[in-house]
């Protein structure tokens, strides 16, 4: 059911997907098109997302590390999802197993950060227990 939710996206393909869904506000985040993720980032989208406010964020990582946190390949887009992190009330992180224990270039956040982790049923154990040692619900789709 889609009534009353307002949506707040940098992504082409979900702009594409929610255009026309009756009961969805979209509120579509411009700036510099990676076209190599068909999303908007940048300071132009920076600057848009410190004007809203959300009570959910979905999003998504290339490397999460008890370690090292939660890290990114591409500076410009860590700094984006950065402040799409500081938007939210609750910000739930989506990463399937290959994800976690890795590393990548550009620190995005402490793992602290995020409150849920969506993940599959291949993610090492002991990593989900670590979550869940630290208030992080995990939940494995």
């Amino acid at each position: 059911n889609c009534q009353s939710l307002t949506v707040i996206t940098n992504s082409l393909p979900i702009i594409n997907l929610l255009i026309g869904c009756t009961g969805i506000d979209l509120i579509v985040l411009g700036g510099m098109l990676r076209s190599s993720e068909l999303s908007f980032i940048g300071h132009i989208t920076e600057k848009a997302l410190s004007e809203v406010r959300a009570d959910k964020v979905i999003m998504s990582a290339r490397a999460i590390s008890h370690e090292h946190g939660i890290t990114n390949d591409y500076m410009a887009e860590t700094l984006t999802d950065r402040a799409i992190i500081k938007i939210s009330k609750q910000v739930i992180m989506v990463a399937d197993h290959t994800k976690f224990g890795a590393v990548s270039t550009a620190f995005l956040a402490p793992v602290e950060d995020i409150n849920v982790f969506v993940t599959d049923k291949k993610t090492d154990a002991e990593f989900i227990q670590a979550f869940r040692d630290n208030g992080i619900e995990v939940i494995i789709a």
